[in-house]
């Protein structure tokens, strides 16, 4: 819940795009498991689609790949960036092409196979940015770990990869794995589907929170008066305001944990009214019974009375 949300203040408030990228890869380093591939493919599509941040990303990542525990996800993000924009830093002696190989490598075989498909992938690339690299690459394709792998998956890889490293001519190459292109210009699905939760208005509210000059969050002045005696609820995105919650439970989806974090009314209460009753009966009747219950959470209470003392659990 909490990655959910600082994923969601980051993309509807960065301005810098660096500071964007620092962001997410700190928010993958922290809490790498609980980030989804939506917000890592969202990164992948920032940095590809703006010039000035290609180089930054690259560099970024490559440092985050040097830490002794890097969680898989990062991995991708590195993967997929040095892949395409390695060459940006190849003339530090610190980040050359074998370096960067080297690097990416060293956490090839602690990753799950759809991470080591793309690795494969960035290691054809290379032989196209870093043509120094072939002889080293080619002999990762040809070994028996890769092209008599028990995955169908990474065998026709290794494979399809070797041979066309070893057949086609530099011109082909270059134009098969040319960088990729731009990604079209859309909003994060993340968003998208808050948006489409929360009904026509509720992409008019993002806006606004973004573009006001006067927003905390970009450091302007205190709100106004009229602006800070009626606060939306979905404007508090990190929960600033909220009371701490007696218990959480483990969301089903993300779908749903978008339902929960952002509504701006409680709308499970209505679906309670109906075993309200029954519920308090089975609490006055006997020591234990529950207090409050969805499909999410169940809250519920135990007593216990020993003469004069007595304590609720």
């Amino acid at each position: 819940e909490i990655v959910l949300k600082v994923f969601i203040f980051v993309e509807i408030y960065a301005v810098d795009y660096s500071w964007y990228v620092d962001t997410i890869l700190n928010l993958i380093r922290i809490a790498g498991d609980y980030v989804s591939e939506e917000v890592w493919y969202r990164v992948i599509q920032i940095v590809i689609n703006r010039d000035d941040v290609q180089g930054y990303a690259a560099k970024t990542v490559f440092e985050a790949l040097q830490a002794p525990a890097c969680h898989e996800n990062m991995v991708k993000v590195g993967g997929y960036i040095l892949g395409e924009f390695g060459n940006l830093i190849a003339g530090d002696p610190r980040s050359s092409p074998l370096v960067q190989f080297n690097l990416l490598h060293s956490k090839f075989h602690l990753c799950s196979v759809s991470t080591r498909a793309l690795l494969l992938s960035t290691y054809i690339k290379f032989i196209n940015l870093f043509p120094e690299t072939k002889g080293t690459i080619q002999e990762v394709l040809r070994s028996d770990s890769q092209i008599r792998n028990a995955d169908v998956e990474l065998q026709q890889r290794a494979v399809e990869y070797l041979k066309l490293s070893s057949i086609a001519s530099t011109d082909v190459l270059a134009t098969v794995l040319e960088e990729m292109p731009p990604f079209p210009e859309r909003e994060s699905s993340i968003l998208a589907k808050l948006k489409k939760k929360k009904g026509p208005g509720a992409g008019s509210e993002l806006e606004d929170g973004k573009k006001d000059p006067n927003s905390e969050i970009n450091g302007g002045m205190e709100p106004s008066a009229s602006t800070a005696s009626t606060p939306s609820p979905s404007a508090d995105l990190l929960g600033l305001r909220a009371t701490p919650a007696t218990a959480s439970g483990a969301p089903a989806s993300t779908g749903n944990l978008l339902v929960d974090v952002f509504s701006d009314s409680p709308s499970t209460t209505a679906g309670l009214a109906s075993g309200a009753e029954e519920n308090f009966l089975r609490f006055v009747c006997k020591n234990n019974g529950v207090l409050f219950e969805n499909q999410l959470l169940q809250i519920g209470v135990k007593s216990e009375f020993r003469q004069n003392l007595g304590k609720y659990l």
